[in-house]
Order: C-alpha cells, then structure tokens, then sequence
C-alpha cells in the first residue's frame, strides 16, 4: 500500500513539472516559426533577433497564471511533492537497504566543482538511480523540507535534461511499486 501512494505521488509530480515547464514556453495563439526564425536569425531575407521575438512574448512572472494556479503555486506544489518523494526513498532505502542499494539521495549547498548553487541562495537536491540523475534546485528556504544526507558537494551532473529526468521518474516509480527494474 505504501508503494502504491508513493507510486502515485511520483506520477503526480511527474505530470505537474511536465505541465509546468511546458505552460513557459508558448503564450497562447504564440507562432512558433519565430522559434525558426530566432534560431537561424533570418526570416525571409530579413534579420529577426532578440527585440522582435521580445515584443511578441509575454512576460511570464511566479504570477503567471494557466486559469488554474500560478507559476508560484505550482512549483511550491512541485517542491511539495519532490521533498515527500526525497524523504520517503531515505525511509524506504532504511526498511529495505538490499532492494535498495542501488538507489542514493543527498542534497549539497554547492555543486560538483566546488562552486555555490547559483548565488549561493540555492541548493541542489539529487536522485541517483540505476538509470542516471534527476535533480532539482531549490532556494535555501526550503533545505529543511528535505530530510536527506547532506553532502559536501553534489555529485558530478550526467548531463541529464528535463525529459531524461522525467523519464527516469517514471523508471523509479515503477520500480517502487513493482520491484522491476523495467
């Protein structure tokens, strides 16, 4: 049963950090040949460049808004749920440490190099599978959120994007639930 919630939980989570970035990146009725265009930088013979694609977007802010919720509450629901996925993988890896050997957590206030998360306001919470990372940052506000070794820095990024990480989301939440590696 507790598989299954968590299993549930992580699903959610994945969905809503899908949506989330998804929403950011075109405004409604947006015409995505500027995306062309801007990565080229000519559009039919004429240059298109920073200022023209900026007069057409719309200023997205922590209050920007899907009719639904804001930017600001959808990621404090996504910090939500990340810190309940953290700490429930550091008291499943406690109940069942063979299952789970291959499954590490931590979270550090500087990353791989040595340097500070940003401006040093940040931290980087990391999940270390089988099948790569998922990592996410977070402003210090929220480091007790996240009941998890700390580490001196975090470990060296394997250079995993959004959809890699929302990937091996769904990879660990099968895993949770099945025990399969899939």
């Amino acid at each position: 049963m507790t598989y299954l919630l968590f299993s549930l939980l992580l699903i959610v989570a994945v969905v809503v950090t899908y949506f989330v970035t998804k929403k950011a990146s075109y405004k409604k009725g947006w015409d995505k040949s500027w995306d062309t265009a801007w990565n080229k930088g000519y559009e039919h013979g004429e240059l298109v460049g920073k200022q023209s694609v900026k007069a057409n977007a719309i200023e997205i802010t922590e209050d920007t808004s899907d009719g639904y919720h804001t930017f600001k509450e959808l990621y404090y629901y996504r910090l939500c749920y990340n810190a309940t996925l953290i700490n429930s993988l550091v008291q499943i890896k406690k109940d069942n440490p063979v299952r789970f050997k291959d499954i590490k957590v931590c979270k550090s206030k500087k990353h791989f190099g040595g340097e500070h998360c940003y401006d040093g306001t940040w931290f980087i919470v990391m999940i270390s599978t089988p099948w790569g990372q998922i990592s996410n940052h977070y402003k210090l506000e929220y480091w007790d959120m996240f009941n998890c070794p700390v580490a001196k820095t975090s470990w060296k990024w394997d250079g995993h994007g959004m959809q890699e990480a929302m990937e091996r989301l769904n990879r660990l939440s099968k895993f949770i639930a099945t025990g399969s590696s899939l």
